[in-house]
């Protein structure tokens, strides 16, 4: 966890491989990759997953301003 990414490209593939090490054993929930169907909870709705990447390489952008 000590890892931290300096480029969005980075931060995605951090993001895939703990979802991968986290969710092996439930290989229904396809471990280390992004959903390809939108998903919620009762009346809140989640980013739409064709939106997912560019969202996170988005909120990438706001973590590099941080000090």
């Amino acid at each position: 966890m000590s890892t931290t990414p300096s480029n969005y490209d980075e931060l995605l593939n951090i993001l895939q491989y703990r979802h991968q090490i986290l969710l092996g054993a439930r290989t229904s929930k396809k471990p280390g990759q992004f959903k390809d169907k939108n998903n919620r909870a009762s009346e809140t709705h989640f980013v739409d997953h064709t939106l997912v990447r560019e969202t996170l390489i988005k909120g990438f952008d706001y973590y590099q301003a941080l000090q």
